[in-house]
């Protein structure tokens, strides 16, 4: 458990960084198991993710994760069959708790008067913030049970 509470406090110290969803998960994941050098280059392609594309599609931290998760697996050696079970599973887990991968569908509430999601309503950060820590405490157990078997 102490070792979830890290991959938590790194992903914190990104969210606190203003990162957006997806360079935060996916740098968080990355970092934890030893690919720091990767972050810089995932920390740049994944500016346009956040916020489901900017658009309020797939969550960015569903995305980010993912790609931490498939990446580190790949690392491992992991076949890719095998790597899709993880990535299914992780899909599954946040699914139940969250009930969508799709940012507009998470985080409905704080839609303007347009119907488009404004970041900048009060309490929007702080339910994000949980998808963020949910995502990669997740991805760390998907990745730590995968590499088990």
């Amino acid at each position: 458990m102490e070792e979830d509470q890290s991959i938590t406090k790194k992903a914190l110290e990104y969210w606190e960084k203003k990162a957006n969803c997806a360079r935060t998960t996916v740098c968080s994941v990355l970092s934890h198991y030893g690919n720091e050098p990767l972050c810089e280059p995932f920390y740049k392609a994944m500016l346009p993710m956040g916020g489901g594309f900017g658009e309020g599609l797939v969550c960015g931290a569903v995305v980010g994760s993912l790609g931490g998760i498939s990446l580190i697996l790949a690392e491992k050696g992991l076949s890719e069959k095998a790597i899709a079970r993880g990535i299914n599973l992780w899909k599954s887990h946040f699914k139940e708790k969250f009930g969508s991968l799709n940012c507009f569908d998470l985080i409905a509430e704080f839609k303007n008067a347009e119907g488009k999601i404004d970041f900048k309503i009060p309490g929007r950060r702080e339910k994000c913030t949980d998808f963020v820590t949910s995502s990669v405490t997740s991805a760390k157990q998907i990745i730590d049970s995968t590499i088990e078997r």
